[in-house]
């Protein structure tokens, strides 16, 4: 823990976080240490410290005035039920989840159950089901305010890459449409105890505030099929895809998919679902 304060400390002193952006990361450090000082129990088979203090850490670990608190979701990794802790402040409402009951949670219908505008999400998600949850949460994304997540770097490193990069994948592009996204804070494996032996990152998600209008279904499908192939040209994997779907349109077929800024994705991807609703709007014949 001294060793993350070291360093956020270190990165806020040298201007490496813009003014803008940088209370978050020392909040982070700062709160985790705190969590640690105070006498919270740290659990040898889990990342994430284990305590009752963890709700209201996070609350001020966001940072959010206590008159404009929104309802927080927490994701741990070990708890074998859901928990709803008593509120840490007056009209407060928080709620603990394990990770495997995260993806049969309905957070829509979550907000509706807690009279709530919104939600805001903070976790720390293992590598193995860390896109699954990600997938869950984009289904979910008008419900919620802003997820810090901490997961393993080179996961946050494939989520914020730019197009023509070794990290640019389909989970680049399924998030960028929706979400603004940044890597706030590197966590190095002596932070933890017993340290792992990967590195760490904090990613801030926050959705769009007027996202392109899509179907998000064949948008997912269009890019799996975009990246099946990465390594040869689109014209093997979707220039196939989109010939029998009938496109007439036109889209650069001989470039890697990795080369497709997300922008080009998603208007493909409203293209195609306009001709497609073209096509299946029934003609109509004028009376003799």
């Amino acid at each position: 823990i001294s060793a993350l304060v070291s360093r956020a400390s270190g990165a806020i002193s040298s201007g490496n976080f813009p003014s803008s952006r940088s209370a978050l990361p020392e909040r982070i450090a700062v709160r985790l240490s705190e969590m640690r000082v105070s006498g919270a129990r740290p659990n040898r088979t889990w990342n994430m410290v284990v305590s009752s203090n963890t709700p209201s850490c996070i609350e001020r670990l966001l940072g959010v005035p206590n008159n404009s608190y929104k309802p927080s979701v927490i994701i741990g990794e070990a708890k074998p039920s859901v928990v709803a802790p008593p509120p840490i402040m007056p009209n407060t409402k928080n709620t603990s989840t394990s990770l495997p009951q995260l993806l049969r949670v309905n957070f829509s219908q979550l907000v509706q159950d807690l009279s709530v505008p919104k939600l805001r999400i903070v976790g720390n998600l293992p590598y193995n089901i860390s896109t699954p949850i990600l997938f869950h949460l984009l289904d979910h994304v008008d419900a919620v305010t802003d997820q810090h997540f901490m997961l393993q770097k080179e996961v946050i490193d494939r989520m914020v890459a730019r197009p023509a990069t070794s990290d640019y994948g389909r989970l680049s592009v399924m998030l960028q449409w929706r979400y603004a996204m940044e890597n706030v804070l590197f966590v190095p494996p002596d932070a933890f105890d017993p340290p792992p032996r990967v590195d760490s990152a904090v990613v801030r998600m926050v959705p769009l505030a007027s996202p392109p209008q899509l179907n998000v279904k064949l948008l997912e499908e269009m890019v799996q099929v975009a990246f099946s192939q990465r390594r040869k040209l689109l014209r093997h994997s979707l220039g196939k895809w989109l010939a029998e779907r009938g496109y007439a349109g036109h889209f650069d077929l001989q470039r890697r998919a990795e080369e497709v800024p997300v922008a080009e994705f998603v208007a493909l991807a409203t293209d195609l679902a306009q001709m497609q609703v073209g096509q299946s709007t029934p003609q109509t014949t004028k009376p003799a």
